[in-house]
């Protein structure tokens, strides 16, 4: 079977296009540094904050 041109997989370069997108929106509205969001990104895992944490980022106003 051909995969149709609608349903082809992205390439590459439109993947980390994409993450760079999502990595800006990221560190505009949380004010992540850049080492943190690497970090993050290299250990390839899901991430919890815990609520102080959450504040600190920018990621929540405030814990209630």
């Amino acid at each position: 079977f051909a995969t149709p041109k609608k349903y082809a997989r992205p390439s590459m370069e439109d993947l980390r296009k994409c993450q760079k997108q999502v990595f800006d929106i990221i560190k505009k509205y949380t004010h992540v540094p850049d080492e943190k969001l690497k970090e993050w990104i290299d250990h390839k895992r899901d991430m919890f904050f815990y609520p102080d944490e959450a504040v600190e980022l920018g990621i929540v106003d405030k814990v209630l």
